[in-house]
């Protein structure tokens, strides 16, 4: 049976889902209309554009839904190897970023040319891509991602400007306790990923997030 918590997680990623679906619905239908009007192909292009983002968007979350439920069942086992953190870091950005042109310019990288450690490169890639896309979501501003391998240590630090009140109030990932909460969903994909890796997942009251290696 599915507890209160998580079936408050799902309603609120199907919610999400939902939403993306329908600006896909909205896209298609705008590339409708600019080929019975014959819209300037500067137009077309520009409404093509938008129907990629929406249904890269929808890809993305319901990856990560399908990620969550898969963990959960003890589907994803971490197969360790040695393997470069970099790579999977700048993987996990790039589909992260690539839902709209803005979040590419909030987000900085500090990472060294190669970083060799011994994980899982699909799990280190849902830890840093569910709480970067939580930070793109839910805050304004800066958004820096860096990488220490003396310390073992990635970050990710946010500017504390929240979008809604309300995430503002709950404090669940940047600067507060960690816990789960239903509107936190890249949180909860990367603490079952870091448990499935075993490292340690950290939240410091500075708006940021430290994941130990």
């Amino acid at each position: 049976m599915v507890d209160d918590t998580h079936a408050r997680f799902l309603a609120t990623l199907s919610h999400d889902l939902r939403g993306g679906l329908h600006g896909v619905q909205l896209a298609l239908e705008m590339l409708h209309r600019d080929v019975q009007d014959s819209r300037p192909v500067e137009q077309v292009l520009e409404d093509i554009r938008l129907a990629r983002l929406a249904l890269n968007d929808c890809a993305v979350r319901a990856d990560r839904l399908i990620s969550a439920r898969r963990l959960e069942a003890g589907l994803i086992p971490a197969r360790l190897a040695d393997m470069d953190a970099v790579e999977s870091i700048r993987q996990a950005m790039a589909q992260a970023t690539g839902v709209a042109d803005e979040y590419t310019q909030r987000v900085q990288a500090h990472l060294p040319d190669r970083w060799t450690i011994r994980s899982d490169a699909r799990l280190l890639g849902l830890i840093v891509g569910g709480l970067l896309d939580h930070a793109l979501r839910r805050t304004a501003g800066t958004i820096v991602v860096s990488a220490d391998p003396a310390t073992r240590a990635v970050r990710i630090m946010a500017e504390a400007r929240w979008l809604n009140p309300a995430d503002q109030a709950a404090l669940t990932v940047f600067g507060g306790p960690l816990e789960l909460d239903a509107a936190m969903i890249g949180l909860h994909v990367a603490r079952l990923a870091a448990a499935a890796l075993n490292v340690s997942l950290l939240v410091e009251r500075d708006g940021e997030v430290v994941l130990r290696l």
